[in-house]
């Protein structure tokens, strides 16, 4: 019997904003996960991915550092 796979959309604000964070951009981010490009656009999107890529994704920005000051400039984008 094989691996259930189960597919599920990623809160794509929530990813834009920790990538901002992190100074990522979508190729940064899928190079370091080792994911392709094309799935990153589909994240970011909003389109379901799986669960292996959600995952490699969640590790990639627990493992990146949040850029030192970046809430400041953030903020303000925000207001």
């Amino acid at each position: 019997m094989g691996t259930l796979r189960t597919s599920r959309p990623l809160p794509h604000e929530r990813l834009a904003y920790e990538l901002a964070r992190r100074g990522l951009t979508y190729a940064a981010l899928a190079r370091e996960a080792g994911l392709a490009p094309s799935t990153i656009t589909k994240a970011m999107k909003g389109e379901p991915v799986s669960s292996y890529t959600f995952s490699r994704i969640a590790a990639t920005l627990a493992r990146v550092p949040v850029v030192a000051g970046i809430e400041l400039v953030l903020a303000r984008q925000d207001a």
